[in-house]
C-alpha cells in the first residue's frame, strides 16, 4: 500500500503540470482525498503548494479558497505559523473580492478569522489575534450568521477583557454574548451543534464577576434577581444553582452573611437535584458551594 501512495503521489504531482488550469470538480475531489490520505503532512504541503502555482492564472472560484485554507492549516500543523498566516489572509481577501459569487460563502469568513487567530496567539501576538476575533465576531453579526463559533470569539474575549482588568468592556461583551446566545439558542444550527444557552450561562457569570471586580456590587444583586426570576419562569430552571451560588456571593462580599449562607444552601439544594436527575452522585457537586456555606457558618462563629 506504501508504494501504491507514492505513485499515486507523484501523479498528483506531476499530472498537474501538465494542464494549465485544474477543473474546479477535479480539484475539490483532489482536496478531499488528500484530507483523508495517508501521506505524509510534508508531502500532503507539496501537492497543494504545486495546485497553487498551476491556478494562478485561472479564473478564481470557492475551491481555490479550500486550497489556500488547507495549505495555511498544514503549514500551522507544521509549527510553520509564519507561513500559514499569508495563506489564511490570501482566502480571507478572496472572499471579499468574490463574496457576491453563488459558489463563495461570506459566513466562512468566521471560521477562516478564527484560523488566523490561532496562528497569532500561537505565536502570542495579542494584538493582531484580537483583531481576528474583532473580524469573526463582525462577520456574524453583519451577516446575520452567528455560529457557536462566534459566539466561542466572543467568549474568548470576555474572558480577555476580565483577565487585562477591562471591566467595563468585558461586561460590554457579556451582555452581547448572552444576547447572541440566547437568539443561537433559538435557531435551527442548535438542534445540530447545541450550545446557545451555555454561552448565554457562562457570559451572565463573567458579567457578574466584573460587577464584582467593580465592586459594583447592587448592579450584580439586581441583575442577578432579574435573571433568577426569569429562568423561573423558563425550562432552564436547572441553571439557578450557578446563579443562587452567584447571589450568594454577592452577599458574601457585602458581609450580608445570613442571606449569602440562605442562597448557597439554595445553590447546594438545586445543585443536589441536578445530580438527581442526572443519575450523579451528590459527592460530584462543584466544591465552591460548600466552601462557601463553610465560610459564612464561621462568619456567624465570629
Amino acid at each position: 500500500m506504501t508504494k501504491i501512495f507514492i505513485v499515486i503521489f507523484i501523479g498528483l504531482i506531476y499530472g498537474t503540470s501538465s494542464a494549465q488550469c485544474v477543473g474546479k470538480d477535479s480539484l475539490r475531489d483532489q482536496l478531499i482525498y488528500l484530507r483523508s490520505a495517508s501521506f505524509p503532512d510534508s508531502q500532503k504541503l507539496a501537492v497543494l503548494l504545486k495546485y497553487a502555482e498551476n491556478v494562478k492564472s485561472c479564473a478564481p472560484d470557492s475551491t481555490h479558497c479550500s486550497l489556500l485554507i488547507d495549505i495555511g492549516q498544514l503549514y500551522h500543523k507544521k509549527a510553520e505559523y509564519l507561513k500559514a498566516i499569508p495563506y489564511y489572509k490570501q482566502a480571507i481577501g478572496f472572499v471579499y473580492a468574490n463574496g457576491n459569487g453563488g459558489s463563495v460563502r461570506p459566513a466562512e469568513l468566521i471560521k477562516y478569522y478564527n484560523l488566523l487567530f490561532d496562528s497569532y496567539d500561537s505565536l502570542n501576538n495579542t494584538s493582531q489575534k484580537i483583531r481576528a476575533l474583532d473580524s469573526a465576531i463582525a462577520v456574524g453579526i453583519r451577516l446575520k450568521s452567528v455560529t457557536r463559533l462566534c459566539l466561542w470569539s466572543l467568549y474568548y474575549k470576555i474572558q480577555y477583557f476580565f483577565n487585562v482588568g477591562d471591566y467595563y468592556r468585558c461586561i460590554e461583551t457579556a451582555v452581547a454574548c448572552e444576547r447572541l446566545g440566547k437568539e443561537y439558542a433559538t435557531s435551527p444550527s442548535e438542534k445540530d451543534f447545541p450550545g446557545g444557552l451555555i454561552y448565554a450561562s457562562v457570559s451572565l457569570h463573567w458579567n457578574v464577576n466584573a460587577l464584582l471586580a467593580l465592586n459594583k456590587y447592587d448592579d450584580a444583586e439586581r441583575l442577578l434577581l432579574e435573571k433568577i426570576s426569569e429562568y423561573q419562569r423558563t425550562k432552564e430552571k436547572i441553571r439557578l444553582g450557578t446563579l443562587y451560588e452567584q447571589l450568594g456571593e454577592v452577599y458574601a462580599f457585602e458581609r450580608q452573611y445570613r442571606k449569602a449562607l440562605f442562597y448557597f444552601q439554595e445553590a447546594f439544594k438545586k445543585e443536589r437535584a441536578n445530580a438527581e436527575i442526572r443519575n450523579r452522585s451528590a459527592r460530584h457537586l462543584p466544591a465552591i458551594q460548600l466552601t462557601h456555606c463553610y465560610k459564612c457558618y464561621t462568619s456567624f462563629k465570629r
